[in-house]
């Protein structure tokens, strides 16, 4: 487990609820040799109610496929990567896409809402 404590601060303005913000997470490794690789992608939501939330995302990447690609990813630490990412984003592209768990993410986030009934949003 390791802890990365760096506030943010996001300003999101929206007229409706159409393209709500997610968090997009992307985890790289180390491994003794300085090599990186792929630790795993995620996508959080931000919750549609105002105050503290604990959002915990689960992350995956893509397993490797056949026996030289498997060899590679356990001898040498080669994960393959998304060419691209924008799968990420869409579970109805993923379908049948083979994809390994990696561990979670946690983030600890506060929503404020404002006007938003002002704009017509409702939530």
């Amino acid at each position: 487990m390791t802890q990365w404590d760096h506030p943010f601060d996001i300003h999101y303005k929206a007229k409706a609820i159409r393209g709500w913000p997610k968090f997009f997470v992307e985890v790289w490794t180390a491994d003794n040799e300085g090599r990186y690789s792929i630790g795993g992608y995620g996508i959080g939501i931000v919750p549609f109610s105002a105050g503290q939330h604990n959002l915990t995302i689960h992350c995956w990447r893509p397993k490797p496929q056949g026996f030289f690609r498997r060899l590679a990813s356990q001898l040498l630490g080669v994960q393959p990567e998304l060419t691209f990412k924008d799968i990420v984003m869409s579970s109805a592209e993923r379908f049948g896409f083979e994809c390994e768990s990696t561990g979670t993410v946690e983030i600890e986030c506060g929503v404020i809402t404002k006007d938003f009934g002002v704009h017509g949003v409702n939530l």
